[in-house]
C-alpha cells in the first residue's frame, strides 16, 4: 500500500472529528483486545501477579464495551413525549476515569518497578489496599459466610504485609523510606514509586502518568478534569445545563474530548501489555498496517518514539 493511501485511511481515525470516527477506532481496540484474550489468556505465567494482570486486561475489554454503548447515545420515548438521542458526557467521563485509574494501577504494579523486590512490594501493596477496604464490611451486618470470607482475607492482608517487610529491599531501606511504605500500608494506598536510589516517593493519581512516560502537556490536570465531569460538582452541573442546545450541541465536542483521553490510555495500555507479555506482539503484528498504526498512534504521540510498539508508523512519515 502506498504511503499516501495509508495516510488517507489513517487520517480520519487520528483526527477523530466525529463520534462516528471514535466508534470506528474504538471497534478496532475492542477487536484487538478480544483477539488477545482469546489467543493468549491461557498461556503459562510464572507468578500470581502476572495472572492477575490478565484479569486487568479483561477489565479493559468490558470498559471498552461500556464506552461503545455510551457512544451509541440514549433516548426516551413514552409514546407521548420523546427525547432525541444524546450522549451524556458525565457518564462518558466516569468511564474514561475508570480506564485511567486501571491504567495507572497496571503501570504502578507491573511496569514501573524495575526489580523483583520492587514488583513484589508493589503487587502486595495493591493487593492489601483493596482487601483492607473490604474489611469495612466485616461487621454485624455481614452474613456468616461473608464474615468467614472477610476473616480469610484478613489473613491474606497480614501475609502481604509480611511479604513486603521480609523483602531484602524493605529491610535495607532507610527508616524514613520504611515509614513511607508503612504509611501506604496503613492508608490502604499503592500510589508510590521506589526509585533507582531506593527512595520511596508518594504520588496522587494525577501525578502518576509522568512515571510511565506520559508527560505530555495535554495530560496536565487530566485527572482533575475527569473528576470534575464525573462527580456531581458545580462545574459538571452548569456544563450539563448548557451542553444540549439544538443548534450547536456542546455535548458532542465534550464527548470527543473525553474520547481523545480514552484512546491515549488504551493505546498506552496495549503498548505496555505487549512489553509485559511479548508473545502478544505476534498478534499485534498480524494486524493490517492501518490497524497497527492506529492502535499505536496515541501512545507514540504522547510518549514519543522510544515507547512505540513498532516502526510501522514510519510507513506514513
Amino acid at each position: 500500500m502506498e504511503k499516501e493511501e495509508l495516510r488517507l485511511l489513517c487520517k480520519p481515525l487520528m483526527e477523530l472529528n466525529s463520534i462516528e470516527n471514535c466508534q470506528l477506532l474504538l471497534e478496532k481496540y475492542i477487536d484487538f483486545i478480544f483477539a488477545v484474550i482469546r489467543k493468549h489468556h491461557y498461556e503459562n505465567v510464572d507468578t500470581q501477579a502476572k495472572a492477575d494482570s490478565k484479569i486487568i486486561f479483561q477489565m479493559f475489554f468490558t470498559k471498552a464495551i461500556n464506552i461503545r454503548k455510551t457512544l451509541e447515545g440514549l433516548e426516551y420515548d413514552n409514546g407521548k413525549y420523546k427525547l432525541n438521542g444524546i450522549i451524556d458526557p458525565t457518564i462518558l467521563y466516569a468511564l474514561v476515569r475508570s480506564v485511567f485509574e486501571a491504567l495507572c494501577a497496571f503501570e504502578l504494579v507491573y511496569m514501573i518497578p524495575d526489580t523483583e523486590d520492587k514488583k513484589r512490594i508493589m503487587y502486595n501493596l495493591y493487593k492489601l489496599s483493596g482487601l483492607k477496604y473490604r474489611q469495612r464490611f466485616n461487621d454485624s451486618s455481614a452474613t456468616p459466610d461473608m464474615q468467614k470470607k472477610y476473616n480469610a482475607e484478613l489473613a491474606e492482608i497480614n501475609e502481604s504485609i509480611d511479604i513486603i517487610k521480609n523483602t531484602a529491599l524493605y529491610r535495607t531501606l532507610s527508616l524514613k523510606n520504611k515509614e513511607k511504605i508503612d504509611r501506604a500500608i496503613k492508608d490502604k494506598s499503592y500510589q508510590l514509586m521506589i526509585d533507582s536510589s531506593n527512595k520511596v516517593k508518594l504520588y496522587g493519581w494525577g501525578d502518576v502518568p509522568a512515571l510511565f512516560g506520559a508527560q505530555h502537556s495535554l495530560l496536565k490536570n487530566a485527572y482533575t478534569l475527569f473528576s470534575l465531569n464525573a462527580h456531581p460538582s458545580y462545574v459538571s452541573m452548569f456544563q450539563f445545563r448548557d451542553m444540549f442546545p439544538k443548534n450547536n450541541p456542546e455535548y458532542i465536542q465534550i464527548s470527543l474530548s473525553a474520547m481523545y483521553y480514552c484512546f491515549v490510555f488504551f493505546s498506552i495500555f496495549i503498548a505496555d501489555y505487549i512489553k509485559l507479555f511479548p508473545t502478544v506482539r505476534d498478534t499485534y503484528a498480524s494486524l493490517s498496517n492501518v490497524d497497527q498504526i492506529l492502535l499505536n498512534f496515541h501512545n507514540k504521540l504522547i510518549r514519543g518514539e522510544n515507547y512505540s510498539i513498532s516502526d510501522v508508523w514510519k510507513k506514513i512519515e
